[in-house]
């Protein structure tokens, strides 16, 4: 590689300008090493950055910021671009820019002789790094924009994935709720259903009841009315004593009754009134378990047998009697229907009314 050392001024007074020798198509073959003075006083070139520019033999541009920059010194090597077309290059320099972009200054022109290539094939055309630069940087852009959308693509896809499944879920979750509602619904209705059919067969079966009673009432028919007032007060303090307790608490004697009564919290029987109570009549006798027994005496029943024989003649002689009464009055009929027989016999014979 060939390097060529020159100094370049900003205030562009260098004479003979500087000749520099390439060959066409080169690739990275001569380096440039300018020293920059202004006014001959190395130029500070901190917090800048130099670009080389040119116009090639055949009027095409170039400008390259391939540069590197130590001190005052800035070092460029001639890229291929720029050697593209062969002849003399009687335009190029170092600009000098800010920090912002802005070019301050240029330096003095230097010349650039290219010689001919025997092989090279050139394409020739307007040439700037940062034309190349910014094609990559749109090309670092364009991957990364389609890195980005192949991410989203991704993240849109798991995402959606998920949307999916969360939706699917939260389907299937109203599903079971819903046939669980549905089934808590449907019992309920059938509990309330039943409760609803019990309490209107209970009031269909109290109106027709009532119903009854009302029919029975304006019938006349009061008996289960009776019976019903009869049973409130049956057995109890201040009611009606019930024949089965009757029966169990007084003993009839042949006409002659015993009473059941307490004394001082003690069960006693004593005999009716009218009744003999001195044992003449009726006799109370104890068996093995202490149970009292009571019988009219022997005496007593033979007089009750003989009246109830008597009653039986007297009963049947009355029927006797009421027979006998009967045939005369059919024979007291039948005088008082010959007597009626002869009447009008008589009537008819004497004309007498």
């Amino acid at each position: 590689m060939a390097q060529y050392d020159i100094g370049l001024d900003t205030h562009k007074h260098t004479y003979p300008m500087q000749l520099i020798t390439a060959r066409q198509g080169e690739l990275d073959g001569t380096t440039i090493s300018a020293t920059i003075t202004k006014n001959g006083t190395p130029y500070d070139l901190a917090g800048l950055s130099v670009r080389f520019e040119c116009v090639m033999p055949t009027g095409e541009w170039v400008r390259d910021t391939q540069t590197n920059i130590a001190g005052s010194v800035v070092s460029h090597v001639i890229a291929q671009k720029t050697l593209a077309a062969s002849g003399h290059i009687h335009l190029a320099y170092f600009a000098l820019y800010d920090s912002a972009g802005k070019k301050i200054e240029t330096t003095d022109g230097f010349f650039i002789n290219v010689l001919k290539s025997a092989t090279f094939d050139a394409d020739i055309s307007a040439y700037s790094d940062q034309v190349d630069m910014l094609v990559a940087d749109v090309h670092t852009l364009l991957v990364a924009w389609q890195k980005q959308c192949a991410d989203q693509d991704a993240a849109f896809t798991s995402n959606e994935a998920g949307r999916i499944k969360a939706a699917s879920d939260l389907l299937a979750k109203i599903q079971r709720d819903y046939t669980t509602a549905e089934a808590a619904r449907d019992t309920s209705y059938t509990a309330a259903e039943a409760t609803r059919t019990t309490t209107s067969d209970a009031a269909t079966k109290r109106a027709n009841d009532a119903a009854t009673k009302v029919d029975q009432a304006i019938s006349g028919n009061l008996q289960p009315y009776v019976d019903t007032a009869v049973a409130a007060q049956k057995d109890k303090a201040g009611g009606i004593l019930g024949y089965d307790k009757y029966q169990r608490e007084h003993y009839v004697a042949d006409g002659t009754t015993i009473i059941a009564y307490e004394d001082g919290g003690v069960k006693k029987l004593k005999a009716a009134p009218g009744s003999s109570a001195d044992g003449t009549t009726i006799t109370a006798t104890s068996d093995a378990t202490g149970a009292k027994t009571f019988s009219v005496k022997a005496s007593v029943m033979a007089d009750i047998t003989d009246t109830k024989a008597k009653a039986a003649a007297n009963t049947a002689a009355i029927a006797t009697t009421n027979t006998s009464v009967g045939v005369v009055a059919d024979d007291v009929a039948k005088l008082k229907a010959d007597m009626g027989t002869v009447s009008g016999v008589l009537k008819s014979v004497t004309g007498v009314a």
